[in-house]
């Protein structure tokens, strides 16, 4: 059963090119040529609000900009 690897790049600029990005393509790359089943989050392409209270923090279901994010992770 092929495994499956979650990359995430957390740059949080994503209007350019950095070397965590090419890090992150270079480690997809090999990933993928050694038949490993591969996802990528880029931080910088979330949308989500700040938590800036308690009461958000403890809010019920995650930011709707969150849900894929998480639901990566646990793929992963």
């Amino acid at each position: 059963m092929p495994q499956h690897i979650l990359i995430i790049d957390a740059h949080p600029d994503g209007h350019k090119r950095h070397f965590c990005g090419a890090l992150a393509d270079a480690y997809a790359k090999s990933a993928a040529d050694a038949g490993y089943i591969l996802r990528r989050l880029d931080i910088s392409k979330l949308d989500f609000p700040v938590l800036r209270s308690r009461e958000a923090f403890e809010s019920p279901s995650p930011p709707e900009g969150l849900i894929a994010a998480a639901e990566a992770v646990a793929w992963a």
